[in-house]
């Protein structure tokens, strides 16, 4: 499936702009992200702990070898890294600045629950609290 930019119409649909009680999870740098924020709306920023990611902060493809991230433990130490550092590592190596306010596992990956234990044992030892996005405050 092709992305297609964010038009305003279709952020309108979602939210006239006249409601601050309404956040957009979106991907950093995303259309949709840069659609909201210049309509002074609430985003909240999305990680992907289970995906690669490029030089431009946004996903590897999934036709990419290197797209998903299958070991437990490098997961946990990504997640850790952004929550730290707000830092991930690219596919090539590379560390790019990544904002995050909500951590994301796909639920059809192989293992989605296990990961998620981990995830969960591996942020709290860590000394982060972990929050639902019902207790979230928007970011600019």
């Amino acid at each position: 499936m092709a992305w297609q930019p964010c038009r305003r119409r279709d952020l309108d649909a979602g939210n006239n702009g006249s409601d601050p009680e309404i956040s957009f999870p979106v991907l950093p740098g995303s259309a949709l992200e840069k659609a909201t924020l210049a309509r002074s709306g609430n985003v909240i920023r999305l990680f992907l702990a289970d995906r690669g990611y490029l030089e431009n902060g946004q996903l590897a493809p999934c036709s990419q070898p290197e797209a998903a991230i299958h070991d437990l433990a490098q997961v946990v130490a990504r997640v850790m890294r952004i929550i730290r550092d707000g830092q991930v590592e690219t596919v090539r190596g590379t560390v790019i600045p990544m904002p995050e306010q909500s951590i994301l596992i796909h639920p059809d990956t192989s293992g989605a629950v296990g990961l998620a234990r981990r995830l969960r044992e591996g942020i709290t030892t860590g000394g982060v609290t972990i929050a639902p996005l019902t207790r979230h405050i928007p970011g600019p």
